[in-house]
């Protein structure tokens, strides 16, 4: 059973290679690529809002404000700027990814099960491949260096845990009171919601405990549950409206042409 005790004494970490970051860099572009050959366009706009998003969490909040985020590099702290770059990174290599497979979610679109395949596929993989930094020729290079972060969440997990009830209570009492006639769609769409919440943090953050980047202990499990529960689902009926009020309201289609 997870106790406040164990949640607040949760502090996700993960530990990489410089050829980790390497490789994903090199995803990324790939990824951003697909999208724009295929006229993604707005998904593209959505998924770099999701990694300024991320970042504005992760090095606004959790370092500046909160001071719950470190990073060290062969064992060294990073210095403020060092934070800021490698967090830039962090928050794209997981903001964008995420943010495509929301988006694509939500939309029904025809191409989700591929980019969950290309999403899932590298999370699981890329750690094999990052392996190659081990070799003599990345010796004593950025490719082999390794980099540990790590971010404390018992001051903010309640917070999550409160826009995820703002979030869905005034939803799910539009439903019952203001649109009863579409109950048994609407109790669908809720549980729909929160499968893409929870199903966009755990396709990242199993790969992390399978690959061995993040430890395994006693408190893994509860990470897995707890992160995959709250974070990401916490802005799912935001998400949802928002996606809803450009798509419908706004008519506005993948490459940002205008239905008239």
């Amino acid at each position: 059973m997870i106790t406040l005790t164990d949640i607040a004494q949760i502090k996700p970490s993960r530990t990489f290679n410089g050829a980790y970051i390497v490789l994903d860099l090199i995803y990324l572009l790939f990824l951003i690529g697909l999208l724009i050959y295929q006229k993604k366009f707005l998904t593209l706009i959505w998924s770099i809002i999701g990694g300024l998003l991320y970042l504005g969490v992760d090095f606004g909040i959790f370092y500046c404000l909160t001071h719950t985020r470190e990073i060290t590099i062969n064992g060294q702290l990073l210095d403020t700027t060092g934070h800021f770059f490698t967090l830039l990174w962090f928050s794209f290599s997981y903001g964008v990814p995420n943010f495509i497979f929301i988006w694509e979610a939500l939309s029904h679109d025809k191409h989700l099960k591929l980019y969950t395949l290309i999403i899932v596929g590298w999370w699981l993989v890329v750690p094999t491949l990052s392996q190659i930094g081990s070799v003599s020729l990345f010796e004593n290079t950025f490719m082999n260096y390794v980099v540990t972060t790590s971010r404390q969440t018992c001051n903010f997990h309640w917070v999550m845990g409160l826009f995820l009830i703002i979030g869905y209570t005034p939803l799910i009492v539009y439903y019952l009171t203001k649109d009863q006639e579409h109950l048994k769609e609407n109790i669908k769409n809720l549980l729909y919601l929160n499968l893409i919440g929870i199903l966009t943090q755990f396709m990242w953050e199993a790969p992390l405990l399978i690959n061995g980047i993040r430890p395994l202990n006693e408190l893994s499990l509860q990470t897995l549950i707890v992160n995959s529960l709250i974070e990401t689902n916490s802005g799912m009926v935001y998400f949802y409206l928002l996606h809803k009020f450009v798509t419908k309201k706004r008519a506005i289609n993948e490459d940002l042409t205008i239905n008239h």
